[in-house]
């Protein structure tokens, strides 16, 4: 298993012209983290100023980041910048012309790719479900409780109450 790398599923906050899509990401952290910020590529096409609409790249915490920082707070950021982007900090300068220039034509346009390619229909499911399982570890106590601490940490996905999967952010680890 590949502790350095995580495919997750964000949700689109509401009131936002991402509402309703679900966009898939790919978080790779690199050798050196703490030290340098893990890496965040948008495997959904999006309309967004700070994400590359050609490649889906993003350059989060290029002058923020600190080792006291932890991978939930990469996600916590994504969630917030999808809720409020920073056109200060571009990477996609088309974009942000846009989002600056003509605000009500870029929610439609987010919009128009939110539908196209952030849809249920064309996202491959994560089968959270079955990342929980141990029998999915192959028994291997040592890397199943690696594997739980990590999501833990990063983020609570089941209800306690009902045992149903809140909605929210979910991480599949890559194998």
């Amino acid at each position: 298993v590949d502790l350095s790398r995580w495919i997750g599923i964000i949700p689109g906050p509401k009131n936002t012209p991402y509402e309703g899509g679900r966009f898939k990401v790919d978080i790779q952290i690199p050798a050196h983290y703490p030290l340098c910020p893990p890496r965040v590529t948008f495997l959904t096409k999006i309309w967004h100023p700070n994400v590359s609409s050609k490649n889906g790249k993003m350059y989060l915490f290029r002058r923020d980041w600190s080792p006291a920082l932890f991978v939930i707070s990469v996600v916590r950021a994504l969630q917030c910048l999808l809720d409020e982007p920073e056109p200060d900090d571009p990477h996609d300068e088309t974009v942000t012309e846009q989002y600056i220039s003509d605000f009500d034509e870029f929610q439609t346009t987010a919009r128009e790719w939110t539908k196209r390619y952030a849809s249920d229909e064309s996202l491959e499911p994560l089968n959270v479900p079955r990342l929980l399982q141990p029998p999915s570890w192959g028994g291997d106590a040592k890397n199943l409780d690696k594997v739980r601490e990590h999501l833990e940490n990063a983020m609570s996905c089941v209800d306690e109450s009902s045992g149903n999967f809140q909605e929210g952010v979910y991480v599949q680890i890559a194998s």
